[in-house]
């Protein structure tokens, strides 16, 4: 189905209009904010209505909602303010952002309305504005998964089970959006999700010489010891049981940690020599950092300069990037940085690898290397040992990060079958 459709246009007297269905629509002033998200969810419903304008779009255009009404809007804001002041920075890295844009589409699609009237009907409305707009801004970008979309449509029940709990809303519309099942395999022709799949050892290998030294030890660990990234990252040297044979890494705040539950990371000797020459530093000092990846890559690149540097060089590199540097670089790596190097560092193996006309090697992320470890442990001690090794409190969640060797299947019926 084509996304492609009305856009805003400036008249002369700075008005924003679009024309809908063969008519013409007037949505406020072109330069104020409110008038491009207005457009926004005028275009959505019309494209959910079949491209039709109906009586209930008018309605909303026109603004007959009261002005002390509690807008979807609003609630949206509201449950993002109470998630950043409830959770940790750590959780908020890794789960704010992905509810805050999972809330997207339910702010593009009914911002304006009224919390109190929302209800099934208007959520299988934004899931089916979810399907059919993917990921992107007017329909670019890769469509949604099936698990995605799930996930997205629950972040969204959560957000108004909040708002009932904070008596905001009735709290009949929790129960009704409860109503609404999640999408199951093969319905409304939503595609599957591309399964989590081993890392090989030889592109493992093959990509460590592409990353910093900081990023191929971060890799090397989490190779070796099964970890979440994240568990990871901010690793000091304080944090690190070392009397035994194997160190021990006992984490305070974990995903578990609200059950109770005591998560416990393992360093055997093989992640023991990765950690070995980051150790000698503060002892709260993160053991890898990106300042120092920096500092080492502009050594490494003024060592192979080829033409002399002078004193003015310097004054200009200095001035330049004292004008242009606008990032700020953390203490340590957040699972997004991780991943990005990761991916870069793939982008430069192939190219070269597309030079010597070689096969490039699939892409994989850093959580990757979990599942990895996983089979790895699961192959060579059972599937116990790797429920304890991953942090898991059910075998069953460990099958699914802990993949069953097949060789040793076809051993075993080679033998009995």
């Amino acid at each position: 189905m084509s996304h492609a459709g009305p856009s805003l246009t400036q008249t002369k007297d700075g008005l924003s209009i679009a024309k809908f269905s063969g008519k013409t629509y007037r949505f406020g002033r072109f330069e104020e904010p409110e008038t491009r998200r207005r457009f926004d969810q005028f275009k959505a419903q019309w494209l959910l209505n079949g491209r039709k304008v109906t009586d209930a779009m008018l309605r909303d255009l026109r603004g007959r909602g009261r002005p002390d009404e509690l807008t979807i809007d609003r609630l949206a804001d509201r449950f993002l303010e109470h998630l950043g002041r409830k959770h940790s920075d750590e959780w908020k890295a890794n789960n704010y952002d992905r509810i805050r844009i999972a809330l997207q589409p339910l702010r593009t699609l009914c911002g304006t309305e009224a919390a109190s009237a929302f209800g099934p009907k208007r959520i299988q409305a934004v899931r089916e504005f979810m399907i059919l707009r993917g990921c992107g801004v007017e329909g670019k970008g890769k469509p949604l998964c099936r698990s995605e979309v799930n996930w997205r449509t629950n972040a969204i029940k959560r957000c108004f089970q909040w708002a009932v709990a904070e008596e905001l809303v009735p709290g009949s519309i929790h129960h009704a959006l409860k109503a609404v099942a999640g999408l199951r395999q093969g319905e409304f022709g939503v595609r599957e999700g591309t399964p989590r799949v081993l890392v090989p050892s030889e592109s493992f290998e093959a990509v460590l010489p592409y990353l910093s030294r900081q990023v191929r030890a971060l890799v090397r660990v989490l190779w070796w010891t099964g970890a979440r990234p994240s568990e990871v990252l901010s690793l000091r040297p304080s944090d690190l049981d070392r009397s035994g044979t194997t160190w021990v890494h006992r984490r305070e705040k974990h995903k578990t940690s609200r059950y109770g539950r005591v998560r416990d990371i393992l360093f055997g000797p093989e992640a023991q020599a990765v950690l070995a020459e980051f150790l000698l530093r503060g002892p709260n000092e993160p053991l890898f950092s990106p300042r120092e990846a920096i500092a080492e890559d502009a050594a490494a690149r003024r060592a192979a300069r080829q033409t002399p540097l002078w004193a003015s060089h310097l004054t200009r590199y200095d001035r330049e990037r004292s004008e242009r540097e606008t990032r700020v670089v953390g203490d340590s790596y957040s699972p997004v940085s991780l991943r990005q190097a990761v991916t870069r560092a793939i982008q430069r193996l192939n190219h070269d690898r597309k030079l010597r006309c070689e096969k490039p090697i699939k892409r994989w992320t850093p959580y990757q290397l979990r599942h990895s470890a996983g089979t790895r442990i699961r192959s060579a001690a059972g599937i116990e040992v790797a429920r304890a090794v991953l942090g898991h409190t059910d075998t069953r969640m460990t099958e699914q990060y802990a993949e069953f060797d097949q060789r040793k299947a076809q051993e075993a019926m080679a033998r009995l079958g």
